[in-house]
């Protein structure tokens, strides 16, 4: 007696089953758009918001005259000292208090946004400097006089934008020089 083999109907219905299955997920995933947090913060305590058309025509300042401290303002713990010390390995100056710490405007630790870059009048073209660095980061103008720079990290903040070109700038920044025209011109367009 002949063993008998199993025709190819099942094999044909599970790859149907999985084919549909990929289908119906990628089709989700096409439809889901990009999870971005929002560029305004909303959130009148910490100061006024200045728009980022503000920074056009500022003189950026190099990143060693730049004293910055990095506020957790998200609730994650650790991300503001990180910061810190990625900004300091770019250059970048450290506040005379403290260069990391918890956000003392927003104690609940909720800025349900990218995160704010909070300076005084003086310090536009330092904001600028860092923008460059946190190009989704909305812009606050607070009555502080120390020329001194706060970035609190919200809860859409995703990584610094170190590429190469935004590298660049500091460089030059940092060694005295003008930044090459052109090099601006390549710095990635941020979609926030």
């Amino acid at each position: 007696m002949e063993a008998r083999r199993p025709g190819r109907g099942p094999y044909l219905i599970i790859v149907g089953v999985l084919a549909a299955a990929m289908i119906a997920g990628w089709t989700l995933v096409a439809l889901r758009g990009p999870d971005h947090a929002p560029v305004a913060c909303e959130r009148p305590e910490t100061g006024l918001t200045v728009a980022s058309t503000r920074l056009l025509g500022e003189a950026v300042a190099p990143p060693a005259e730049v004293p910055v401290r990095v506020l957790n303002a998200n609730g994650e713990a650790g991300e503001a000292t990180a910061v810190a010390e990625q900004l300091a390995e770019l250059g970048f100056g450290r506040h005379p208090e403290e260069a990391a710490g918890n956000d003392p405007v927003i104690a609940a630790q909720d800025l349900d946004c990218h995160g704010q870059l909070r300076f005084g009048a003086d310090a536009i073209g330092r904001a600028g400097t860092l923008h460059l660095l946190l190009p989704c980061f909305e812009l606050v103008q607070d009555r502080r006089i120390d020329g001194t720079v706060d970035v609190a990290l919200g809860r859409g903040f995703d990584g610094l934008d170190d590429s190469a070109p935004v590298r660049a700038v500091l460089e030059a920044l940092n060694a005295g020089e003008e930044p090459d025209p052109a090099l601006t011109r390549d710095l990635p367009a941020a979609t926030c």
